[in-house]
C-alpha cells in the first residue's frame, strides 16, 4: 500500500513496455525509512536554486484505482553556495517514463529513487531556463493524504477530491513541493464523460468526441493517457493560475450536483459566480445550509476586500464538499473543500452549528489573502497563515452588518472565540507544547504545527495585539503588508515591520513602544499563564503564574469584573507584567464581594475563581449579565476541574445548580461539551453511572417543558441533541427504545411530546446505547439496527452499523475488530477504520476488554516504527481507553514512550504518545480529588 515506506526498484523497466501497462516491481522495507519527508534545510537550498518555475500538467482520471498524467516543468537554475547539492523532484507513485530534461532523454531508472527524481549534475543549465518533461503513473489513495477516492455506496457513484497540506502534493504528480516554491499551473484533464472536474483556474468547458476540435485538444495530451481509457471521454482545459505554492493546487471529479449564485464584488465590472459542489446525493442537505455557504462567501469578499485595502485578486470561487474529508476544510485557491459535517445531516441546526459553519467559510476565505496571496516561507511560521485566518475571520463575522443581519448571532459570536482559544490552552498545557513560531525541522513533523497553538492560541495572541494597537492600526497593518508581499513568502519579521510602521502612523496610538518587541515576546515562548485574584480591604491583587510548561510571564492588558451579590457591577482594566508576578489595583467599588478576571476576554490567560466567587457562582452563575461574562465563568470553573485545582464534582454541582436558567443557546452547548468531557474524563468511576443518570433526567424535564417563547423552543432542540450523549442507564435505554419505535420522546407520563420528533441523530445515538449495552443479545442488536436503517446505503448508514459493531460486548466481535484497527494495510478508508476505532473501549464491556489494555499498550509502542503517519495519530487518538487506567499502565506506557523519545525521526509519534500518557495522569489526579 503506497503511503507504507519507501519503494525502490528492483529491476529496471522493460523498454517496450508503455506506462499505462507497466507497473515497475516494487518492494516494501518499513525499517528502511521512518517515513518520506523534506528538510527544512534542502527546502532552504532548493529555494535559492530554483526561480520562475511553472508547470504544464495534463491528468487522465480514470473509475480505477490509479490515475495517469503527464508533466512539463520549466524553471531558471540559479548559482548559489549550494550549487554542489543534487536537485531534485519530489514524486512518490507507481512510476515514470518518458524523462527529458531539457529535450535529452534520461532513463528513470537511474534517477528516480520511489520518492524524488534526482537530476543528474550535467542535465541541466545554469542560469537559463530548464524544461523537464515526463509521463506518470499514480494512484488513488483511501486515507486523505493525496488524491482521495470514494464511493457512495448509495449510488455507486464515485468521487476524488485532493487534499495537498502539508507534503502531499507529489503523491500525486512529481513537483517541488515546499511553500516558497510558487509556480504557476496549466491544467488539461481527461475523464469520464459523466464527471464534472473542478480545479483552481477557470475551466473552458468540455470537448467531446464529437466536437470538431477534439482532435486539435487531443494533441495536447500524450496517446499513452488517451489509451487508457477504455470508455468514452472528454477534455477540457483550465486557465492558467496565478504563482501558488503547491499545497493549494487541487481537483474534485465526480458526478457533483451544483448550487450557483452571482454577485457584483469589488474592483470587479462584472458579477462573479460563486458555487457550491456537492455529491448528488446530498444536494437536498446542501440547500439546507447554501445561504450559509454561498452568502457568507459574498459577503465575506466585501469585508475582506475593504480591511486589507487589497480586492480579492482571483476569478471565480468555488466551494466542495467532499465525502471522508480528514481536516474539516482546506483554502484551496478558489476551490476551497470542506468536509460534509457542515451539511449537519440528519439534526435540526442550532445556533453553534450555524456559527461554526459560517465561521469555516470565512476562515477558509480569508486565507485566501492570508495563505494563498501571500504565503509563509516554511512550516515554522504556520501562524502567518492559520492564525490570522482564525482571528479575522471572526472579525468579519461581527464586523459586516449583512451578516449580522442574516444570521442575528453576532452577540454571541466571541463566545465561540472563547472556545477557540480553549483549544490552545488545552494544547499548552502539555509538556509537547511549543511557542506559536515554532522550529520545524522537516515535513514529517510539519503537520504536528496544525494544533491548538497555531490555531487557537494564535487567534488569542491577536485578539490581544486588536487589543492593544486598536481596530484602525490592526486593518492598516495588513493593507501594508498585502500591497508589499503579494504572491510572495514571508516570515515573522515581514509581518512584524508592517505591524511597527501602520502602529507609528497612528497618532494616537494606544501602544507607544515598538509593538514587534512584544509581539516577539508573545510568539517565540511556550505557555500559557494562570491568573488568580485576592480581594481584601478594598484593594485588588492579581498574582500570574507560570504553568508547568510556560517559559515566563506575559505582558497583557486585559479587564478586572467586580460585582456584588445583587449583580452591580464595575470593569477595571489592568496590566500583567512580564517581570513582576503581582499586579495590584486600590479603591475597587464600594462593598465589592466577588470578581472575575479577564472580562471581555481580551488577553491570552488562564484564570481561576476565587474561593467566595467559586461558591457564589455555584448557585448564581446563570444569573450574571452577558453571556460572555458567564462563558469566562465556566471557562475558569473548567480550568481549574482539569488542572487539578478542584474536584470535577464541583462542576457537576455548578451545572446542575445553573444550567437550565441558561437562556443563551450557543453558551448552553458549550456548557454540555464541556460537561461530556468532564464526565468521560474526569468524573470518578464509581460516580460514572449516577451522574450521567442525572444530567439524562436534568435535560429530559428540559424537554418536558411547556411550550413558550421561541428561545425556549431552541433551547429544547438544543436538550433533545444532547441527551442521548449521557444515555447509559438500563431504565433510560427501554425508555429510549419505545421512543424509538414511536418515533418521538414521551413526557413522563408516556405521552408523544409532538415537538419532540426523533430525528436520524436521536435514532443513531439511541442505536449505539442499546449495542454496547450488555442487556440485549445479538439478534435484538441487529434486527433493531435493520428496522431503523433498513437497506440504507449511505455512508452514515454504514459508519453507523460499523460503530455499532465496535460497540457490542462480545469477545468474538472485539477480536475482530481489533484485527482490523490493528492492521494499517486494510483496505478500510481512515473514516470507516475510524468508526471502528472510536467506539473499541466502552465501559460496558470493560471486563471483556480487560486484556486488550496491554494489547493497546504493545501496539502503540510498535506503530513507533509505522510510517504510515496517519495511521499512527488515528490510532494513539481514538483507541484510548477513557476508564480503567491503572498505575501499571501509566508506568508500562511511559517506559514504552522512553525508547523512543530520543529517536529524532520519532518526533511525532512520541509527542502523540505524551499527551494520551499526560491526558491520563490529568485524568487519574482528577478522579482521586
Amino acid at each position: 500500500m503506497l503511503g507504507l515506506g519507501m519503494y525502490f526498484y528492483k529491476s529496471k523497466p522493460p523498454s517496450n513496455q508503455t506506462l499505462c501497462n507497466y507497473v515497475p516491481p516494487l518492494m516494501l522495507d518499513k525499517n528502511d525509512k521512518q517515513s518520506d519527508c523534506l528538510t527544512q534545510r534542502e527546502a532552504e537550498i532548493r529555494s535559492q536554486r530554483v526561480s520562475n518555475v511553472s508547470y504544464k500538467l495534463g491528468l487522465a482520471f480514470r473509475k480505477e484505482e490509479t490515475f495517469y498524467g503527464q508533466i512539463t516543468i520549466k524553471f531558471t537554475m540559479n548559482n548559489s553556495q549550494n550549487s554542489q547539492e543534487p536537485l531534485f523532484l519530489d514524486y512518490k507513485g507507481i512510476s515514470i517514463k518518458d524523462l527529458l530534461i531539457n529535450y535529452e532523454p534520461i532513463d528513470p531508472y537511474e534517477v528516480y529513487q520511489g520518492d524524488r527524481i534526482i537530476f543528474p549534475k550535467d542535465s541541466l543549465n545554469l542560469g537559463e531556463e530548464n524544461v523537464v518533461s515526463l509521463l506518470f503513473h499514480s494512484k488513488y489513495v483511501n486515507d486523505g493524504e493525496g488524491a482521495h477516492k470514494f464511493i457512495d455506496k448509495d449510488d455507486s457513484s464515485i468521487y476524488v477530491f485532493t487534499q495537498f497540506e502539508t507534503f502531499y502534493c507529489h503523491k500525486v504528480f512529481p513537483c517541488f513541493d515546499q511553500p516558497d516554491i510558487r509556480a504557476s499551473m496549466a491544467l488539461t484533464t481527461v475523464s469520464p464523460k459523466d464527471w464534472i472536474i473542478i480545479s483552481n483556474g477557470k475551466e473552458n468547458g468540455f470537448i467531446k468526441p464529437q466536437d470538431p476540435e477534439f482532435d486539435e485538444y487531443k494533441s495536447l495530451v500524450n496517446q499513452d493517457l488517451l489509451d487508457s481509457f477504455s470508455e468514452e471521454f472528454y477534455i477540457q482545459t483550465y486557465n492558467e493560475t496565478p504563482r501558488i505554492t503547491p499545497y493549494i493546487f487541487s481537483f474534485f471529479c465526480g458526478p457533483f450536483e451544483c448550487i450557483q449564485e452571482d454577485a457584483e464584488i469589488p474592483g470587479r465590472e462584472d458579477p462573479m459566480t460563486f458555487r457550491l459542489f456537492m455529491r448528488r446525493s446530498l444536494k437536498k442537505d446542501a440547500l439546507r445550509v447554501k445561504d450559509m455557504f454561498l452568502t457568507t462567501a459574498i459577503r465575506g469578499i466585501h469585508w475582506y476586500s475593504d480591511f486589507f485595502g487589497y480586492n480579492y485578486p482571483y476569478e471565480k470561487y468555488d466551494q466542495i464538499i467532499c465525502p471522508e474529508f480528514e481536516h474539516y476544510a482546506m483554502e484551496n485557491l478558489t476551490a476551497v473543500a470542506f468536509a460534509e459535517l457542515y451539511l449537519n445531516r440528519g439534526k435540526e441546526i442550532t445556533e453553534y452549528d450555524q456559527i461554526r459553519t459560517i465561521y469555516v467559510v470565512l476562515h477558509e476565505l480569508c486565507h485566501h489573502w492570508f495563505g494563498n496571496l501571500v504565503t509563509m516561507t516554511w512550516w515554522n511560521d504556520l501562524w502567518l497563515n492559520e492564525s490570522f485566518a482564525t482571528f479575522v475571520a471572526y472579525l468579519c463575522y461581527a464586523g459586516d452588518p449583512v451578516l449580522g443581519e442574516i444570521f442575528k448571532n453576532n452577540p454571541n459570536l466571541w463566545i465561540r472565540v472563547n472556545l477557540e482559544k480553549e483549544v490552545g490552552y488545552v494544547e499548552d498545557n502539555f509538556s509537547t507544547n511549543h511557542p506559536i513560531l515554532n522550529e520545524v525541522s522537516s515535513t514529517d513533523t510539519a503537520f504536528d504545527m496544525f494544533n491548538g497553538i497555531s490555531y487557537g492560541k494564535g487567534c488569542g495572541f491577536l485578539q490581544q495585539l486588536l487589543h492593544l494597537v486598536g481596530y484602525e492600526t490592526f486593518s492598516e497593518a495588513t493593507k501594508i503588508y498585502f500591497k508589499k508581499f503579494e504572491w510572495k513568502n514571508t516570515k515573522l519579521d515581514d509581518f512584524l515591520d508592517c505591524l511597527d510602521e501602520a502602529n507609528d502612523k497612528n497618532p494616537g496610538k494606544i501602544y507607544t513602544d515598538k509593538i514587534s518587541s512584544w509581539c516577539k515576546t508573545f510568539l517565540t515562548t511556550k505557555g500559557v499563564n494562570i491568573i488568580q485574584g485576592e480581594l481584601k480591604d478594598n484593594k485588588f491583587t492579581l498574582t500570574q503564574t507560570p504553568s508547568p510548561h510556560s517559559d515566563g510571564l506575559r505582558h497583557q492588558s486585559l479587564d478586572i469584573y467586580f460585582f456584588r451579590a445583587n449583580l452591580v457591577s464595575e470593569t477595571r482594566p489592568i496590566l500583567t507584567s512580564s517581570t513582576c508576578p503581582t499586579t495590584s489595583l486600590s479603591h475597587c467599588y464600594p462593598n465589592t464581594t466577588f470578581f472575575l478576571l479577564n472580562h471581555g476576554d481580551h488577553a491570552y490567560i488562564q484564570s481561576y475563581l476565587d474561593p467566595s466567587t467559586l461558591k457564589f457562582l455555584c448557585t448564581n452563575l446563570s444569573n450574571l449579565h452577558g453571556s460572555l461574562t458567564r462563558a469566562i465563568a465556566w471557562r475558569s470553573l473548567q480550568a481549574m476541574v482539569v488542572n487539578g485545582h478542584t474536584g470535577p464534582l464541583v462542576f457537576i454541582e455548578c451545572f446542575k445548580n445553573n444550567f437550565m436558567k441558561e437562556e443563551e443557546a450557543i453558551l448552553a452547548e458549550i456548557v454540555l461539551k464541556i460537561m461530556n468531557e468532564v464526565i468521560e474524563w474526569f468524573v470518578p468511576e464509581e460516580r460514572f453511572e449516577e451522574v450521567t443518570f442525572e444530567i439524562f433526567e436534568i435535560l429530559y424535564q428540559g424537554i418536558e417543558k411547556d411550550e413558550g417563547y421561541e428561545r425556549l423552543q431552541k433551547m429544547k432542540i438544543l436538550y433533545q441533541n444532547y441527551l442521548f450523549m449521557f444515555l447509559q442507564d438500563r431504565d433510560h435505554i427501554l425508555k429510549s427504545i419505545e421512543w424509538l419505535e414511536d418515533g418521538y420522546i414521551h413526557d413522563t407520563n408516556g405521552k408523544r411530546i409532538d415537538t419532540a420528533k426523533l430525528g436520524p441523530d436521536h435514532q443513531h445515538l439511541i442505536l449505539k446505547a442499546v449495542h454496547k449495552s450488555p442487556y440485549f443479545n445479538s439478534k435484538y442488536k441487529n434486527d433493531l439496527l435493520v428496522q431503523i436503517i433498513g437497506s440504507e446505503k449511505t455512508d452514515i448508514a454504514i459508519n453507523l452499523k460499523l460503530s455499532c459493531e465496535a460497540l457490542m460486548p462480545f469477545p468474538e466481535t472485539k477480536a475482530s475488530i481489533w484485527d482490523l484497527i490493528t492492521t494499517p494495510s486494510s483496505s478500510l478508508s481512515s473514516y470507516e477504520r475510524g468508526a471502528y476505532m472510536e467506539y473499541f473501549f466502552n465501559r460496558e464491556a470493560s471486563e471483556i476488554l480487560q486484556e486488550y489494555f496491554p494489547k493497546y499498550l504493545s501496539h502503540i509502542d510498535k506503530l513507533a516504527d509505522c510510517s504510515n503517519k496517519a495511521y499512527v495519530i488515528q490510532f494513539i487518538s481514538l483507541v484510548c481507553p477513557k476508564f480503567g487506567i491503572s498505575t501499571d499502565f501509566l508506568q508500562t506506557l511511559e517506559e514504552n514512550l522512553e525508547k523512543h523519545i530520543h529517536d529524532p525521526l520519532k518526533k511525532s509519534y512520541c509527542r502523540a504518545v505524551r499527551k494520551v500518557l499526560e491526558t491520563f495522569q490529568k485524568s487519574q489526579r482528577a478522579r482521586e480529588l
